[in-house]
């Protein structure tokens, strides 16, 4: 629980007595221009865990951010999803360290690494987020002995923007 918050807070949104409140006044950006960003801040991650497995299919996609009103107020974040797959056990791992390594001298802060609670082998997880974008990055080693394949999954998005092309 003490890393939602951290997250919460390094992601710049708080609450009140009064209901949810943003931190941060999202910026105006055009939804293109931030999904490039997280597209290219994602290349950037596989880099450092130089695993040379395959890769989901997909790209970054812009969705409504928020809820009620700011869905009305054409607020959005993107996020991209997906998974780096197809190379053994200890590859993935040696691709986990050196992520969590290289994380910090590419502009991210790490917020979290260490075991993920809710898988059997207890495999790492880092979380961290972008000091100069404020995009936040997720990534889960995933072990075969959970029932699945080996692979590293990863979430990155942007934090809330006002979306000056909206679709």
């Amino acid at each position: 629980m003490a890393l939602l918050g951290a997250l919460t807070l390094t992601a710049g949104c708080s609450s009140a007595d009064d209901g949810p409140r943003r931190a941060y006044d999202p910026r105006p950006r055009s939804h293109q221009e931030v999904e490039k960003e997280v597209g290219d801040l994602s290349g950037k991650a596989r880099d450092l865990t130089q695993v040379k497995g395959k890769v989901t299919e997909g790209g970054p996609v812009t969705h409504p951010c928020g809820t009620g009103g700011e869905k009305e107020k054409g607020l959005r974040s993107v996020r991209y999803v997906w998974s780096v797959y197809g190379v053994d056990h200890d590859t993935l791992g040696t691709g986990m360290r050196r992520l969590a390594e290289q994380l910090p001298a590419n502009g991210w802060k790490v917020v979290k690494n260490g075991p993920n609670p809710h898988t059997k082998a207890k495999t790492p997880e880092v979380f961290a987020v972008h000091e100069t974008t404020h995009t936040q990055l997720e990534a889960s080693w995933m072990d075969a002995s959970d029932g699945g394949e080996n692979l590293i999954n990863f979430s990155v998005y942007s934090r809330c923007f006002k979306d000056t092309d909206p679709r």
